[in-house]
C-alpha cells in the first residue's frame, strides 16, 4: 500500500495567520529565522546528513508547507518526510575575520531570498567548514512554523540521532505528544478567568506613542546592541537574589523605567514572550511548532513606592499572567474593547532564555546556540544572558530616530547602575536619576484628531452605498477604532496591518457568515472592493444617506443637511458624542451635480425616509435638523407616525420653524451683517469665518474640480430657497428638542426662535435646551463639545 500524500491538515493558530499576512504585505519578511550554532570535532558528513533526514521524520514542523492561495481559509498541510535541503561551504582557506564579514552577508543573502511556505520543507541548512574540525550551522527557516525553543529542541534530537548513528545505533528518543491531543486541549481551556485578569490588568490604561509620527509607513530595521560588563552584570544578579526576584524581573523593570523616560508616562505597557509550554499537557516541553506567545506586562510607577516592593509586586504579576499564556493579544484587545488603530504595544522585550546546554555527541560538540529572532514591533530589546550581558536593540528607522536610541542606551545602561546603588531607596529617587527624552513629534493619547479634521472631507470621503457596504464599513470602524471610514479608503493607509487583519476577517465572518480570505486585502484593500466579493447583485442602494460613525450599539440618530446641502460639519460633533451610537447624516439629492433635485420639503421627506428605513427597519426614530431640514424633520415625523411607527426624538438645533426671508446675499447686506458682529464683541465668529472664506477662495481658484462643486452648490441652494417657501407650515402634534445657543438665547433682538416654534407646536411639547457657543460656532471647537455633551444627555433620555 502507497503511504499517503498528505498526513493531516489544520487551520493556522492566530500568530500563524499574522505571520503569514505580514509576508504577504511586507517587501521585506520579517519572520525568517537564522538559527545558528558551532560545530567542533570530527563530523561524518554523510551520517549528518542522514541524521538531518530522520530529524524531519519525528518532528512535523519540518514537513509542513502553508496554504492560502484559492481557498477560503489558509492552512498547514503536514506531508510525509522529505530530503532536508542541505549545502556544503568550505571557508577553511578564509581568516577568521574574512570568515566572520562571509558569514554575516550568507545570513542576509539567505534572508533576502526567503523560503517557500507553499513546500517543504521550508527551511534550509548551511553546513560552513572553517578548519578540519570546526562548523558553522546556520539553518534558515521561518516563525511561522516553530519558535527557538523548538529550534533549540530539534537540534539536540539531530544530534542525539547522530551521536547513536555514529556508534552503529539507534537513538533512543522519548515519544512525541499528538498535535492533535494538544488542539483538542486547547480548544477546551476556559477563558473566563483569563479575561478577568487582562481587564483588571489593563483597566484605564491609555497608550502614548514612543515614535516620530503615526508608524504605519513600511518597516526599515536596524540594529544597535547594549553591552553590560561583567561586573555591572555580576551586580544585577545579585541585586535580583537579594530582592528575591529573577534577573529577568530586574531588566523588564529597568526597561519600563526607560520607557518611562522616552514617552514621558508614569503608566507603561510593553511586551514580552512566553513559551507557551507552561499548560498542563504531557511532554509539551518536547514538540516542536510554534507555542510561543506575547502578552503585555503593564507597571505603573508609582515615585512614592519601594523599589523592593515595587520589583516583587511586578514579578508576582507576570507569574499571574503566565497562568494565561495561551491566550492571544487579539483576545485581550477585543476584551478591552481597544481601538484597532492604536497598538496595544510598540516594544517587546525578549529574553534568549532557551532550556540549552551544550552538546556532546558522537565526537561533536554544539555550543553557541542562537534560536533566532524574529519582531515586526518599532522596538525589540534581545537580552541575550552570559557573565557580560547584552541587550541587542532591533528597532524601525521609520519610526525611531536615532536620538531614540542613543537616548535608549543611555538611559538603559546607566539605570543597570543606579538601580543597584540606590538599593532600597524610594523609586522617586531612581526616576529622578533620568531625565525625559524630548520627542516633539510624538502623537497625544488621543489619536482619533487626525480622522476628524476634514476640511475637505465632503470632496474625499465616499459614504457606502448598500448595506453591504453599510455592514463591512460598520467592521472597519470597530476594528480601527475610527470614524468615519469612507468605502474607497485603503486598509494599509488607515494603519492596516497584519494584525488586524486577522481580527477583521474574524469579525467579517462571525457577523456576516461570509469567509473572505484575509490574503483577499492584498488585491482588494477596500470596503467596495470587499463588497464586491459578496457578489450580490441585487442588494438596495441608496445614495443620500452618510454614515459617519457606522458602528455602536445604541439606537442611531439621522441629521439633516443644512441650507448649504453639505453634511460634514456635523463630522466633529459626531467625533466628541458617545461612541456607541451610530451617527447617519442625510444629504440631498443633486449635491454631486448629478442626480436630479427634489420638487418639494414633501418629496424629500418621503424619499429620506425611505432611506433611512433600509438602515434602520423600524423605529423608533431619532431625527435631527437645523436651519433648512426642519420643516423636513417635521413631514417626516408626521409620516412615521402615520405609517404606525414612532419618533422618539426630533431634535432642532438653533433655528425657528420659518427661516427670515431669504433675501439675496449682497454686497451691502454682507457688511452690515458682519459690522453688527464686530460691534457686538463676536471678534471670534468673525475671525473664523473671514479664515474659513478665504480658505474656499484660495482652494477654487487653485483646484477647478472644486470651482465646479460650488457651481453645483448655488444651483442645489437656488432650488432649496424655491421648494422651501412653497411649503405650508401647519400645527405639529409631537414634541421637539431645541438646542440653543447661549449667542441667541441671550439676544433680546432674537426672541423668534422660541415665539415661532410655539405657533406650530404646544409650549409643553417644546423642551428647550441651551448651551455655550455662537450660533455660527456651534459646530466647531470649542463649542461643539458642549453641543455634542447636551445631545448625548438628551439622547440619552428619549433615544437609548
Amino acid at each position: 500500500m502507497s503511504k499517503p500524500k498528505i498526513e493531516a491538515i489544520y487551520p493556522l493558530g492566530y500568530m500563524q495567520q499574522v505571520l503569514l499576512l505580514h509576508s504577504l504585505y511586507e517587501k521585506v519578511d520579517q519572520g525568517l529565522l537564522n538559527v545558528t550554532c558551532t560545530l567542533s570535532g570530527h563530523l561524518d558528513i554523510d551520517i549528518f546528513q542522514q541524521s538531518l533526514n530522520q530529524v524531519v521524520n519525528r518532528h512535523h514542523a519540518l514537513r509542513t508547507s502553508i496554504h492560502w492561495k484559492d481557498i477560503d481559509k489558509p492552512v498547514q498541510v503536514i506531508h510525509p518526510p522529505s530530503a532536508f535541503l542541505f549545502e556544503e561551504l568550505d571557508w577553511s582557506d578564509k581568516t577568521p575575520e574574512v570568515q566572520e564579514k562571509a558569514f554575516e552577508e550568507l545570513q542576509q543573502t539567505v534572508k533576502s531570498n526567503g523560503v517557500d511556505l507553499s513546500k517543504p520543507p521550508a527551511s534550509r541548512i548551511h553546513l560552513i567548514q572553517l578548519s578540519k574540525e570546526r562548523y558553522w550551522l546556520l539553518w534558515t527557516c521561518h516563525h511561522i512554523l516553530l519558535d527557538g525553543w523548538s529550534a533549540a529542541i530539534i537540534i539536540k534530537d539531530l544530534f542525539e540521532i547522530y551521536g547513536g548513528r555514529v556508534k552503529g545505533q539507534v537513538a533512543q528518543l522519548p515519544a512525541l505528544p499528538s498535535h492533535k491531543a494538544l488542539r483538542s486541549h486547547l480548544q477546551k481551556l476556559e477563558t473566563g478567568e483569563a479575561e478577568l485578569f487582562w481587564r483588571e490588568t489593563l483597566s484605564g490604561y491609555t497608550p502614548i506613542s514612543i515614535q516620530n509620527g503615526s508608524g504605519q509607513a513600511s518597516k526599515n530595521f536596524d540594529a544597535h546592541a547594549i553591552h553590560l560588563d561583567n561586573e555591572r552584570t555580576s551586580n544585577l544578579v545579585d541585586f535580583a537574589r537579594k530582592n528575591r526576584v529573577t534577573i529577568g524581573t530586574v531588566i523588564q523593570v529597568i526597561w519600563g523605567l526607560t520607557l518611562n523616560a522616552i514617552n514621558g508616562t508614569d503608566d507603561i505597557v510593553f511586551g514580552t514572550t512566553v513559551s507557551g509550554r507552561s499548560m498542563d499537557f504531557p511532554n509539551i516541553d518536547r514538540l516542536s511548532g510554534l507555542f510561543m506567545n506575547v502578552l503585555p506586562a503593564r507597571t505603573n510607577i508609582e515615585k512614592a513606592g519601594n523599589v523592593g516592593s515595587w520589583l516583587a509586586a511586578f514579578q508576582l504579576q507576570q507569574n499571574k499572567a503566565r497562568t494565561f499564556e495561551h491566550i492571544t493579544l487579539d483576545q485581550i484587545s477585543s476584551w478591552l474593547k481597544f481601538p484597532g488603530h492604536t497598538p496595544l504595544l510598540e516594544s517587546l522585550i525578549v529574553f534568549e532564555n532557551f532550556p540549552w546546554e551544550d552538546i556532546k555527541s558522537g565526537g561533536i560538540t554544539v555550543s553557541d546556540f542562537l534560536g533566532g529572532i524574529t519582531s515586526t514591533y518599532p522596538l525589540t530589546a534581545i537580552v541575550i544572558p552570559g557573565e557580560n550581558m547584552k541587550i541587542d536593540l532591533r528597532f524601525d528607522k521609520n519610526s525611531l530616530s536615532r536620538a531614540h536610541i542613543n537616548f535608549i542606551v543611555e538611559t538603559f545602561t546607566t539605570l543597570s547602575s543606579e538601580i543597584v546603588r540606590l538599593g532600597t531607596e524610594s523609586l522617586s529617587t531612581l526616576v529622578g536619576k533620568i531625565p525625559s527624552f524630548s520627542n516633539p513629534n510624538r502623537p497625544e493619547a488621543s489619536s482619533d484628531n487626525d480622522m476628524a479634521k476634514q476640511t475637505d472631507a465632503s470632496l474625499k470621503y465616499a459614504p457606502p452605498q448598500n448595506n453591504v457596504e453599510l455592514q463591512l464599513t460598520r467592521i472597519w470602524e470597530s476594528v480601527f477604532g475610527i470614524s468615519p471610514i469612507g468605502i474607497n479608503d485603503n486598509f494599509f493607509e488607515l494603519g492596516g496591518n497584519s494584525l488586524l487583519a486577522v481580527r477583521l476577517f474574524a469579525k467579517i465572518e462571525s457577523e456576516t457568515g461570509k469567509n473572505l480570505p484575509p490574503v483577499s486585502l492584498l488585491n482588494h484593500p477596500t470596503i467596495a472592493e470587499q463588497a464586491n466579493l459578496f457578489s450580490s447583485s441585487t442588494e438596495q442602494s441608496w445614495s443620500c444617506l452618510v454614515p459617519l460613525r457606522a458602528n455602536g450599539r445604541k439606537k442611531p440618530i439621522f441629521c439633516l443637511h443644512a441650507g448649504g446641502g453639505h453634511i460634514m460639519f456635523y463630522n466633529d460633533m459626531t467625533r466628541h458624542m458617545d461612541a456607541d451610537r451610530p451617527v447617519y447624516a442625510v444629504q440631498p439629492s443633486g449635491i454631486d451635480g448629478s442626480s436630479e433635485m427634489h420638487n418639494s420639503i414633501e418629496e424629500m421627506a418621503a424619499f429620506y425616509l425611505k432611506e433611512i428605513k433600509a438602515v434602520q427597519p423600524q423605529g423608533p426614530y431619532a431625527l435631527l435638523g437645523t436651519c433648512f431640514s426642519n420643516p423636513i424633520c417635521i413631514e417626516m415625523a408626521k409620516m412615521i407616525e402615520s405609517e404606525g411607527d414612532s419618533l422618539s426624538a426630533l431634535i432642532i438645533i438653533d433655528s425657528p420653524p420659518q427661516q427670515p426671508q431669504w433675501q439675496p446675499w449682497t454686497l451691502k447686506r454682507k457688511v452690515k451683517f458682519w459690522a453688527n458682529k464686530l460691534v457686538s464683541g463676536e471678534i471670534k465668529t468673525v475671525f473664523s469665518r473671514f479664515v474659513t472664506k478665504s480658505k474656499e477662495v484660495k482652494e477654487t481658484t487653485l483646484d477647478p474640480e472644486k470651482s465646479k462643486q460650488l457651481r453645483n452648490l448655488k444651483k442645489l441652494l437656488d432650488a432649496f430657497h424655491e421648494i422651501y417657501f412653497k411649503y405650508e407650515w401647519k400645527p405639529f402634534p409631537g414634541k421637539i428638542t431645541l438646542i440653543r445657543s447661549t449667542e441667541f438665547h441671550m439676544d433680546g433682538e432674537n426672541p423668534e426662535q422660541v415665539d415661532e416654534w410655539k405657533k406650530y407646536v404646544v409650549e409643553e411639547n417644546l423642551d428647550i435646551h441651551v448651551v455655550e457657543g455662537g450660533h455660527l460656532t456651534l459646530f466647531e471647537e470649542p463649542d461643539v463639545v458642549n453641543l455634542s455633551a447636551k445631545l448625548d444627555e438628551c439622547l440619552n433620555a428619549l433615544h437609548p
